[in-house]
């Protein structure tokens, strides 16, 4: 923490499936004292995708989904710009980040206010892939999203794509493993208990740096959205 800077962190140390610690170190902003604990939320960011993928996992447990049956099959409503390539994916495809789809975020970073969870479909309709499928590995939030709301949709149906999946993630992952505070909605999470982002500024040095771009993860949130504490079990 002091070599790079970072105010503050929390972790948990589990050996033998118990929690032998956890707790914080530090401070939740420069120039504040009120210390990190275990409670103190974070923002996750891309590693929400590391949930996303533990969700499928549950549902393909729970025989609600197969992880290799092609994404059109469990989502019809799922296409790509190329058709060879949507025919090609598979439910584990869409987090293997394999599939030759680029990254592609500059819509998102500059329209980001006008768009739904939803959104990440109508753009994935329209990519190309930049590579053969399975020939290198991109990068890509969108795939992630999609894969994010395609299982919270199996999951639940009724709901809006983002209802549904802060409904999967609350009752299949967050639920089971005591996290009560982490939560998807980002207004909720910067109030009490979180942690300020911080940054390097122009001269190198450790600063707290404005979360109003942050909003931006909240049509996607399946990629990269999440606010959690650590886990207590």
């Amino acid at each position: 923490m002091k070599t790079l800077g970072v105010p503050g962190a929390s972790m948990a140390l589990i050996e033998g499936g118990t929690v032998v610690y956890e707790g914080g170190l530090g401070v939740r902003k420069l120039g504040d004292p009120t210390p990190v604990d275990e409670h103190t939320l974070f923002m996750v960011a891309a590693n929400t995708k590391g949930m996303t993928t533990l969700l499928l996992a549950r549902l393909v447990d729970e025989h609600r989904l197969n992880c290799d049956e092609p994404v059109t099959q469990a989502y019809p409503g799922f296409r790509l710009g190329s058709a060879d390539t949507t025919s090609r994916v598979e439910i584990r495809n869409l987090i293997c980040a394999c599939t030759g789809m680029p990254r592609q975020d500059f819509e998102w970073l500059f329209q980001f206010k006008s768009y739904t969870p939803e959104s990440t479909f109508t753009l994935l309709s329209h990519m190309l892939p930049t590579s053969r499928f399975g020939e290198v590995f991109q990068y890509s939030n969108l795939m992630a999203s999609a894969a994010g709301y395609i299982g919270a949709h199996l999951y639940d149906p009724a709901p809006e794509l983002g209802a549904a999946y802060d409904k999967a993630m609350k009752d299949q992952i967050f639920g089971p493993l005591g996290m009560t505070e982490s939560t998807f909605d980002m207004e909720r999470a910067q109030h009490g208990n979180f942690a300020s982002p911080h940054g390097d500024d122009i001269d190198q040095h450790p600063a707290e740096r404005r979360v109003a771009v942050h909003g931006a993860h909240r049509p996607d949130r399946s990629a990269r959205g999440g606010h959690t504490e650590v886990p207590p079990v």
